[in-house]
């Protein structure tokens, strides 16, 4: 797969991450928990007055799907998260009130985070200019 090279794929897969959780499919909408529960480097992005939370490793492979994000054998979070930041111009950053929001995203949606990454690596974000 390759990786958005531009905002607007970048806004695309934005706007499909966000159906999952809307989604009366039960499998989409289980991706859309799992992702949010598991991701560690998330795009913040407002919309509708909500924040969003998307995670790098599926919103950085340009129009990205459920059956194609399981299927890519070769998807890293190191190399999405490269991409994002050329395309966003700053890198992910820890930042404890988007911490506080993300969990309270998680909680709306009855999914426990876990507490870190591997290695204790604290969750970063891009928040969308």
């Amino acid at each position: 797969m390759r990786f958005v090279r531009t905002r607007k794929e970048l806004d695309l897969n934005l706007s499909r991450f966000t159906r999952y959780l809307r989604s009366s499919d039960d499998g989409e909408r289980q991706f859309y928990c799992d992702r949010l529960a598991q991701g560690i480097c998330f795009v913040v992005f407002r919309r509708s007055g909500h924040l969003l939370f998307a995670p790098s490793r599926f919103v950085g492979y340009a129009q990205n799907s459920p059956h194609r994000h399981q299927r890519n054998d070769r998807k890293d979070g190191r190399d999405t998260n490269r991409v994002l930041t050329r395309l966003l111009g700053c890198s992910p950053e820890h930042d404890a009130t988007l911490e506080r929001e993300y969990y309270r995203a998680c909680a709306k949606v009855n999914v426990e985070p876990r507490a870190t990454g591997a290695f204790r690596v604290k969750r970063k974000y891009w928040q969308e200019t």
